[in-house]
């Protein structure tokens, strides 16, 4: 009835044929990109897979975008940043760009393509900043503030007595808010 190719790519417990590359994982052939791998069965403790053309094993290595690349530390701790691997203990990711963390991991965090202290600064508009308080300081554009003692109007930082219809912070059409756990202006 039906060719015997058919019939195999028909059943799904059956190895996958494509185009003269088999993929038979329990086997230990691989197809990668069409390329015919040979290695050996992947199991839990030696889980096998395709990087690209290449057959990787995912205790050796970790794939990034199809590029092979060495496990930094232990598996859990490695991660990709665009086609290279760090290690999370020691490195974070920003924007595709490989930073040494600041202080403990917990307490980095991203600012475009920089890595800074939270405890210590402040991302306003992709630029760092130092806190001027460790608790009441926001941004204003790209500026960092006392949000106590001043206020932010149209994207400056002005004394409460210098804002328009209120001394003590500005009129609300005119006033930038700060959302302190993203670390970014909402106006």
């Amino acid at each position: 009835m039906f060719p015997t190719v058919l019939l195999i790519l028909l059943h799904p417990s059956l190895p996958t044929i494509h185009a003269q590359c088999i993929d038979d994982p329990y086997t230990g052939q691989y197809c990668c990109e069409g390329v015919q791998r040979h290695g050996p069965p992947s199991t839990p403790t030696q889980p096998m897979v395709c990087c690209g053309s290449e057959l990787i094993n995912l205790n050796q290595n970790i794939c990034c975008d199809d590029a092979v690349n060495p496990i930094q530390g232990d598996p859990v701790s490695t991660a990709c940043c665009a086609k290279q691997s760090i290690n999370l203990n020691t490195n974070i990711c920003c924007d595709g760009v490989v930073n040494e963390i600041q202080g403990d991991p917990l307490s980095t965090a991203c600012c475009a393509t920089k890595s800074y202290y939270v405890k210590m600064d402040i991302c306003c508009g992709d630029v760092i900043n130092k806190r001027v308080d460790p608790v009441y300081t926001g941004c204003c554009g790209s500026q960092a503030y006392w949000t106590t003692k001043d206020c932010c109007c149209h994207g400056k930082v002005t004394s409460p007595s210098d804002c328009p219809d209120s001394h003590t912070q500005c009129p609300p059409t005119a006033r930038t808010s700060f959302n302190s756990t993203k670390n970014v202006t909402t106006h």
